[in-house]
């Protein structure tokens, strides 16, 4: 909705889950360029993000339509928070139109190009991982490989689902690659599929006071 869409644009859809929306915060609080600036620099036609868009419920449905039956394309999906499959793997504890929210997620997936996990909760399962809300991450749960979607997940572009961890995820983080994928360029996922331009070295590694804790 922030541009007129081209034959170039690639579209995007975000889906939150059960989180509590603060990658969505992290990501509109970029600057330099700012996230409408991005968007219209990279020709992102934006199909829908719950802080941005403005669709009327019967809009969104009729949108949701057509990207599962495949008459609109999709080329990213991201997912923001954990996905919730309680009680008792029902999904009812996170509900999108009287329905498990897990459900629709599954429909979206089938149809997406790249699949991006944005923070710690969608890539790995958050704090209910271990709890009665049954939350876990689209391809982990926790540190192992599995979660929603299952290790041999990947889609139509081949790539596994990309993760984005971090509690938000940091604004440049998401911003720079999100304009690789959507350039083609080529990333370098790690083991816990975290791409290494921007999880290669941790924080911790760079510490000056790293040695006292080697000790």
């Amino acid at each position: 909705q922030h541009r007129k869409a081209t034959p170039l644009s690639k579209t995007l859809y975000w889906l939150q889950c059960g989180g509590c929306g603060g990658d969505t915060m992290s990501f509109l609080s970029a600057e330099s360029p700012s996230l409408l600036e991005l968007f219209a620099i990279l020709e992102v036609n934006l199909l829908w993000h719950p802080s941005l868009s403005n669709l009327s419920y019967t809009q969104h449905r009729q949108l949701i339509a057509k990207i599962v039956s495949g008459e609109q394309p999709l080329d990213i999906l991201c997912v923001e928070g954990s996905i919730i499959r309680g009680p008792g793997g029902t999904g009812m504890y996170d509900v999108f139109d009287g329905k498990p929210k897990k459900d629709l997620l599954a429909q979206l997936v089938r149809q997406a190009n790249i699949v991006v996990a944005v923070g710690t909760c969608a890539s790995f399962g958050g704090i209910g991982a271990d709890g009665e809300i049954e939350s876990t991450g689209l391809q982990f749960h926790k540190d192992k490989k599995g979660g929603f979607l299952g290790d041999a997940f990947s889609s139509h572009s081949g790539l596994p689902v990309i993760n984005l961890s971090g509690c938000p995820c940091h604004t440049v983080v998401l911003a720079e690659t999100l304009s690789s994928l959507i350039m083609g360029a080529k990333i370098e996922l790690n083991e816990y599929h975290l791409p290494q331009e921007w999880y290669g070295l941790l924080v911790h590694q760079g510490c000056v006071r790293n040695e006292y804790h080697e000790y």
